[in-house]
């Protein structure tokens, strides 16, 4: 139920806490909310009286929750969830960094902690304001997932870089929902995870038809899934490429040739972290453009370089006893890493890829 009505007027501005609202009936319970927790206000301009013009705005509800997300620590929204969580999305940042959000329908029958904020704020503020609302408190954190570490924390302890962030908020509701989510680990983390998530660290994960959610760390990509099934990367920066081509290529082959190699290899583009060439090749002006389309370094290696790998090669690909150019490259640039990717040959262009296993560590 709304609170009874309080004149908005002659408050002390508080600069730690804001209340918005979208509604004409959520301005009403905006208003009362702001007064009683002396708190910043911005609702629909339309919707309020000559004497509240200031607390308006006309801008994109995104642009004005982008701003509020940077100067506030503790942000109230009168709205759904489902469109709280649409416009906060793109501005999530680590857990311990993000602002405390809650969320109260237009009626404040439910007083939501969305978001928990510095020292869980948001789960001490749903109690006092569903109070006043007469509304149910609803917290969704708990001791347990408090322990766990949310994700973009758990890319950043490990020097992952996180590949479709948009999905960060969907995948941490469903751990604190307890909706099923696969964790394929192909770098065996060895974290505890929640009872919800089930682990697998095999050549591809096996998903059954119910399991919509996959969480994937690693340097690779599973074949492609079923439509329906949300992927979540964590990925590492530790493949280097190693390049041979024929002189005067354009960049689009070159780029072309190293996007099929690695979707050949089920391997992440965005796990590339150096392209290594001889040096003879430094000036093509194919390699330059394909290391500036990738955004990676270009490093450069002479043949003498080559010759001082100290490797059994007749370990690393069975039944060859010479390793190629590139593939030689690609193992001096990942600091004589592990070559996991063979030479193949795309028309005048060779390509092997190596892992920096120092990346992993």
């Amino acid at each position: 139920m709304p609170l009874n009505k309080i004149p908005y007027m002659n408050r002390t501005m508080n600069r730690n806490r804001i209340v918005i609202a979208v509604t004409k009936k959520g301005t009403e319970l905006a208003l009362n909310l702001a007064e009683r927790f002396q708190a910043d206000l911005k609702a629909p301009l339309r919707f309020l009286q000559e004497e509240q013009r200031n607390f308006g705005f006309t801008m994109p509800i995104s642009e004005l929750l982008s701003r509020a997300f940077d100067d506030y620590p503790v942000l109230v929204l009168i709205m759904s969830v489902g469109y709280a969580v649409r416009n906060l999305a793109p501005f999530l940042r680590m857990k311990h960094a993000n602002p405390a959000v809650i969320v109260i329908d237009d009626d404040g029958r439910f007083v939501v902690s969305l978001l928990p904020g510095e020292r869980n704020a948001a789960s001490q503020l749903v109690e006092e304001m569903a109070v006043l609302t007469r509304g149910i408190p609803v917290v969704t954190t708990s001791p347990t997932l408090d322990q766990f570490p949310a994700l973009d924390e758990l890319a950043r302890e490990n020097h992952l870089i996180i590949d479709s962030p948009q999905l960060l908020l969907k995948f941490t509701s469903a751990i604190t929902n307890g909706d099923e989510i696969v964790v394929w680990d192909r770098l065996e983390l060895r974290r505890t995870w929640p009872d919800n998530i089930r682990v697998e660290s095999g050549r591809f994960p096996k998903l059954a038809p119910e399991e919509k959610l996959l969480l994937n760390i690693g340097f690779e990509d599973p074949p492609i899934p079923a439509p329906g099934i949300n992927v979540l990367a964590l990925r590492p920066v530790c493949l280097v490429v190693g390049v041979d081509c024929a002189l005067g290529l354009p960049g689009m082959r070159v780029i072309g040739s190293i996007r099929r190699y690695f979707r050949e290899h089920y391997l992440s583009i965005k796990s590339i972290k150096n392209i290594v060439i001889m040096e003879s090749k430094a000036k093509e002006r194919g390699l330059i453009e394909a290391s500036r389309e990738f955004r990676v370094e270009m490093l450069e290696f002479s043949k003498r370089d080559l010759e001082t790998i100290n490797i059994n090669q007749s370990e690393i690909i069975p039944g060859r006893s010479v390793l190629c150019e590139c593939e030689l490259a690609a193992i001096l640039g990942a600091n004589q890493g592990q070559l996991i990717g063979a030479r193949m040959d795309y028309g005048q262009i060779a390509i092997a890829v190596a892992v920096n296993l120092e990346e992993l560590k």
